[in-house]
């Protein structure tokens, strides 16, 4: 709110300055009104774009560190280590049934 009240006043002290409004131009001036309208709300959208582009790059590289304090695993990595424990798993089970049968042959 407070941008558009800047914008307006400096769109009236810039037409007061620059244009007097007289019976025979009141067409004309109210184009050129309507033009610098037009240029100052083209100007207040570069503006805006280019401070969401900021507030954007000060979000992300936050979110970067913060992520990097984190000290998160990488998903390929964390894929990898499944699979590991996965085959390991596998791994385990067939020791013990091979346990399993040592063991009754043993008592046999």
């Amino acid at each position: 709110m407070l941008f558009l009240c800047a914008l307006v006043k400096s769109f009236n002290h810039h037409y007061i300055e620059s244009n007097i409004i007289t019976k025979g131009n009141v067409m004309n001036e109210g184009n050129k009104i309507f033009d610098e309208l037009g240029k100052l709300m083209n100007d207040a959208a570069g503006v805006a774009d280019g401070l969401r582009k900021e507030v954007e790059s000060v979000v992300k590289s936050q979110m970067e560190r913060i992520v990097a304090d984190l000290d998160l695993v990488k998903r390929e990595d964390f894929d990898v280590l499944r699979e590991m424990v996965l085959i390991q798993d596998e791994e385990i089970t067939a020791l013990r049934k091979e346990i399993d049968i040592f063991k009754r042959k043993k008592k046999s």
